[in-house]
């Protein structure tokens, strides 16, 4: 295209700005949603929105609640939270989405297409499962801050490459849902009383209401929108050992005269091959550790700086690691969970050969783990 015809263009579409105008919602007349909760209750979906709105007054103040609506669809349920807010709810900054259990049982797909595609959320927006119902836990109060969908979310953006907890985006369920097994995996958010933070003067938060923590160390394990088990905190470790990089981590061994020995993940990853003729899948995982604090047991705290592991306890660490991972694969293996997607590296290694003979790969499948550590 010539240039004159380009400014052309770009002239006529700036004057029909000026002459028309662009409708603007102001800030203060809209319900901006940090946190949404879905729930599913006989033929109706349960919508739980938190929603933080801005004062329209000199202090820029901002509040938040939680709204609840429940409507058959999707769509009805967004528009009676604005009905009810007198607001143009908004997700564009919504970061956290709860799936309640009900969802998870053949919904989930389904609710996250439509928000994804006529709601604007995000799709690099955090999900989580819950084991109660999602409005529960969204509306439960942080024990350390007012908004309790900024509180869950926290730690997942901090330890999401922790070695035992699960960071997932709704990009990345959609994508293992794709998968030829469709395994996945939810972070399972459970609320944990806890004492509320101290006030000045030494007296203890007050307030009726109970304040909560979020526990994040169990998954939901699942076969596209089937709930299969929950993966306890090693289980969870071992989906993550398997992962291309683990960014932080904290490890506990007992020494070979019985100390209490601390680490510390610093780094890592894994690296997987695969042998499609022997259906033999190997990960190779590399740690660099450092030792944080070793106490004997009789309470001594020995300095770390002049201490190392024996070669037995290097050994048992290893061991420890490559046990985590193989549990979690021998567990979802039997119940047809292909959480490592095996088939796909399989499928890569012999396209032409491999889907012909694939069969039930997953229960002729074996594992090698090693793992490698680098201590610091």
């Amino acid at each position: 295209m010539k240039r004159w015809v380009k400014w052309t263009v770009f002239a006529v579409a700036f004057a029909v700005i000026l002459l028309f105008g662009i409708e603007s919602v102001p800030i203060s007349d809209r319900a901006i949603v940090i946190g949404l909760a879905v729930d599913r209750e006989e033929d109706a979906y349960m919508v739980s929105a938190q929603i933080l709105m801005a004062s329209s007054g000199q202090d820029q103040s901002t509040s938040s609640g939680v709204v609840s609506v429940e409507y058959p669809t999707l769509s009805g349920a967004l528009n009676e939270i604005s009905k009810q807010t007198g607001m143009l709810v908004t997700l564009s900054h919504c970061n956290l989405v709860i799936l309640g259990p009900s969802v998870l049982d053949g919904y989930a797909q389904k609710t996250l297409d439509y928000l994804s595609r006529n709601a604007y959320l995000s799709e690099n927006a955090l999900l989580v499962t819950s084991e109660s119902s999602a409005r529960e836990v969204l509306s439960a109060k942080g024990a350390y801050a007012q908004t309790t969908a900024f509180f869950m979310q926290q730690p997942l953006i901090s330890d999401g490459q922790y070695q035992d907890i699960v960071y997932r985006t709704i990009k990345e369920y959609r994508a293992d849902f794709s998968t030829f097994n469709g395994a996945n995996r939810l972070p399972v958010v459970r609320p944990v009383p806890a004492e509320p933070p101290m006030e000045s003067g030494g007296q203890g938060g007050g307030g009726e209401d109970p304040a909560y923590v979020f526990d994040l160390s169990q998954t939901a394990i699942l076969i596209k929108e089937q709930y299969v088990f929950t993966a306890n905190r090693t289980e969870t470790a071992g989906l993550n050992y398997a992962e291309p990089e683990i960014q932080r981590g904290g490890l506990y061994l007992e020494g070979d005269a019985g100390e209490a020995i601390e680490l510390y993940i610093a780094k890592g990853g894994c690296k997987r091959e695969y042998d499609a003729d022997a259906l033999t899948a190997t990960f190779d995982i590399s740690l660099r550790i450092i030792l944080k604090e070793i106490i004997s047991p009789e309470g001594e705290v020995r300095p770390v700086a002049t201490c190392s592991l024996s070669a037995s306890e290097d050994q048992r660490l290893k061991q420890t690691i490559a046990d985590s991972v193989l549990q979690i694969f021998n567990r979802a293996a039997e119940a047809g969970a292909d959480v490592f997607e095996l088939y796909e590296g399989f499928y890569a290694d012999d396209p032409k050969g491999f889907p012909a003979k694939a069969g039930d790969y997953l229960t002729k499948a074996r594992l090698n783990v090693n793992v490698e550590l680098k201590y610091e």
